[in-house]
């Protein structure tokens, strides 16, 4: 793909030279003091199913400008391919994701994990569409499960249910006719 070299030189502002990726922006040493490339569009080549903290950046005339890498600190701690990015990016719109969080990766799955759970609850005997893609997201990351942490409402709620001993049929509220 082609993109367009960012930044800005102007007076008393300087933002060093960067390419941006499906929201993110991108960088190394080489790109940040070719202050010559501004505006100018540069190719990157991204793998889909490789992980998208790193992207090889070319001149137009070929020249290797070397490996890109992600600027901001969330999108940088845990790997994730385009596919996951597109979700994550999609999820931060909704409001689902915070994008200020220190692993955005680590913050989408738990919000796929807890989303997952509801499912669970909800509709036991159905395939969860958050499950799947928990499970898809887990293992192109290659992160682990999310560790539950059950919110205050669910911990009380829970307590609020009656224990029912397993000798002791549940009742049918059904009417018999």
């Amino acid at each position: 793909e082609t993109r367009p070299v960012r930044g800005s030189i102007e007076k008393g502002y300087i933002r060093r030279p960067y390419v941006q990726i499906d929201k993110v922006h991108y960088t190394n040493s080489v790109l940040s003091n070719r202050f010559d490339l501004l505006g100018a569009r540069v190719i990157i080549h991204i793998k889909e199913e490789e992980d998208m903290r790193y992207a090889e950046c070319y001149l137009q005339n070929g020249e290797h400008i070397g490996t890109l890498e992600v600027t901001s600190r969330g999108w940088r701690a845990t790997k994730h391919t385009r596919s996951v990015r597109r979700a994550i990016n999609a999820a931060i719109e909704k409001g689902d994701v915070d994008s200020n969080s220190d692993d955005i990766v680590a913050a989408y799955l738990a919000t796929l994990a807890d989303r997952a759970r509801q499912d669970i609850f909800a509709k036991p005997k159905r395939v969860s569409v958050a499950a799947s893609a928990l499970a898809e997201a887990l293992r192109v990351t290659e992160s682990a499960m999310p560790a539950h942490q059950p919110s205050r409402q669910a911990a009380s709620s829970a307590m609020d249910r009656i224990h029912i001993p397993a000798h002791i049929k549940p009742p049918s509220w059904r009417r018999e006719k």
